[in-house]
């Protein structure tokens, strides 16, 4: 079984410089979609960047101007 490198960065520019380093790298973000993919054998990532650790990657809001993910 391969293995799969995990990292957890704590700010945008951290996370660029690992997505942009390792090839074969996918974004967890909630992780729902990832891993049902994993577990079907449909995506097979290398390197797992999870950016639910940087600040504002996890808020969502409705206003006026519409909905900010």
């Amino acid at each position: 079984m391969p293995s799969i490198s995990y990292h957890a960065p704590q700010s945008l520019e951290e996370a660029a410089v690992l997505l942009s380093a390792n090839e074969g790298c996918h974004i967890l973000a909630g992780g729902t979609d990832l891993l049902v993919q994993m577990r079907g054998g449909m995506k097979k990532p290398q390197c797992i960047v999870d950016i639910k650790a940087i600040p504002g990657m996890t808020d969502v809001s409705l206003d006026a101007s519409g909905l900010t993910l």
